[in-house]
């Protein structure tokens, strides 16, 4: 049954670029946003974290976060860096305090950034490290 809906998917799509939600027991996957690439993911306790890639030719700078009991985006927004693609994303916590790390990519015109950030998920600043 999960060959059928990954061939399915390869050839509605062309490319699975869209991000699903599998209800194990029935199989039956849910799209929650789409046609975004180049992007970095990270899952703490119950939130999965989304930020950049490229969306409709543009390089995203928006982070989402998805509750995963929720159907929807649960917050969007933009956290002031610079959008790129294929950027590298940690994590640290600290007193159940989730940090994330945002490392390089690229951004318009494919111009390779070696620029450092942290984003901090409890006050949603973001500032670039040196």
């Amino acid at each position: 049954k999960l060959n059928e809906i990954k061939e399915e998917a390869y050839t509605k799509e062309g490319v699975i670029n869209k991000i699903f939600k599998f209800n194990i027991s029935s199989f039956q996957p849910k799209s929650l946003f789409h046609k975004i690439y180049g992007h970095c993911s990270l899952q703490y306790d119950k939130n999965i974290y989304i930020f950049g890639g490229e969306k409709d030719g543009a390089y995203s700078s928006e982070i989402k976060i998805i509750h995963e009991s929720e159907e929807e985006e649960v917050l969007d927004f933009k956290i002031g860096i610079p959008g790129r693609k294929y950027h590298a994303m940690a994590m640290i916590t600290i007193n159940n305090n989730l940090f994330i790390y945002i490392f390089g990519g690229m951004e318009g015109n494919d111009k390779y950034l070696n620029d450092f950030w942290l984003f901090d998920t409890k006050s949603k600043n973001c500032v670039q490290l040196k």
